[in-house]
């Protein structure tokens, strides 16, 4: 079980002037977590963990005293994800792992003041007060402060689309995960050659496959298809693990 707390900065890429205000985030998680140490690479460890998670997502969840610009808006986010990596063994039970995540989810949203602006207010209709599916990538940092709790920082970046076009959000999604399987498969097979780089090399690798991709999906939700251009969050995350 996981408690995960952060802020994001909210963005629409095409022509949308609108500024809109940071919110600040609460996420529960729940799930299995696994750590592997027999893999053929002394002191490192394999990480894959499956969960659901439920957040809440607000420009209002700050001290009154902290003052910004822009629209709030308010807004509560479910889904289910898969997070894996490599890492280092420092102690019995506990790790230092570098892990990338990825999730589809459910928003909604609630935009709580109108745009001046007509045009922008037609694009923040359209996510405001529905259910709109989305995708996410995330990449972070864990350490176990015991053997059974761990402290992680993490960047994360989720798409909430315009709507579901499922072919290409399949063929999308394929396209990416076959990437990153690809990446996983040869992580495994030269861990046990090069111990001290995989972990940051699997690390690295799959987090920069999913930033330029979903870089690119701010512009075309569905990369590499022509599509509507998706609600951004970008947000880091300071998050606590209880391993039972």
């Amino acid at each position: 079980m996981s408690l995960h707390s952060g802020v994001s900065k909210l963005s629409i890429a095409k022509n949308f002037q609108t500024k809109l205000a940071p919110s600040f985030n609460i996420e529960l998680r729940y799930g299995f977590i696994r750590f592997n140490e027999e893999i053929d690479a002394p002191g490192r460890v394999y990480m894959a963990n499956e969960y659901i998670y439920l957040q809440s997502n607000s420009s209002g969840l700050k001290p009154k005293s902290w003052e910004f610009k822009g629209i709030p808006t308010d807004a509560w986010r479910f889904g289910f994800a898969f997070r894996n990596g490599y890492g280092f063994v420092i102690g019995k039970n506990q790790y230092l792992t570098f892990d990338h995540t990825g999730a589809l989810n459910w928003s909604r949203i609630d935009v709580e003041w109108p745009s001046l602006i007509e045009r922008d207010q037609k694009k923040l209709n359209i996510f405001d007060e529905t259910f709109r599916f989305g995708t996410e990538f995330e990449s972070g940092i864990s350490y176990s402060i015991t053997n059974f709790m761990q402290a992680s920082i993490a960047y994360n970046h989720s798409v909430v689309m315009h709507g579901i076009n499922l072919l290409q959000v399949a063929l999308s999604s394929t396209l990416e995960l076959s990437i990153q399987r690809t990446i996983d498969y040869l992580a495994y097979e030269y861990i046990w050659q090069n111990p001290n780089e995989t972990p940051y090399a699997n690390f690295i690798a799959k987090s920069l496959v999913s930033y330029l991709i979903y870089e690119l999906r701010r512009y075309n939700q569905n990369w590499p298809f022509k599509s509507k251009e998706p609600l951004s969050y970008d947000s880091f995350y300071f998050g606590v693990t209880f391993v039972f």
